[in-house]
């Protein structure tokens, strides 16, 4: 007679799964392809990628490049970046 408890069980377990997303992680040398819809991508080396796009155009003088770094890193939009 223990039964509907293991109906019970059952059916707590496939809600489970049917609520499990995918998440990949890669990085931009292996793009994942053939996503399903609603598979989440973590993008492993994005912090790196886009330090590198932000700090590639810095100038040559490197007390300029210093200050361009200040106001870039006490920016709003560089502290909205850092919490992404």
């Amino acid at each position: 007679m223990k039964k509907p408890g293991l109906l019970l069980l059952m059916g707590w377990m496939v809600s489970l799964s049917v609520g499990a997303k995918t998440v990949i992680y890669t990085d931009s040398q292996h793009p994942p392809v053939n996503l399903l819809p609603g598979t989440q991508v973590i993008w492993l080396d994005a912090p790196e990628q886009q330090q590198r796009q932000i700090f590639a155009r810095l100038p040559a003088d490197s007390q300029q490049a210093a200050t361009q770094v200040r106001a870039i890193l006490q920016s709003p939009q560089w502290r909205e970046q850092e919490q992404q």
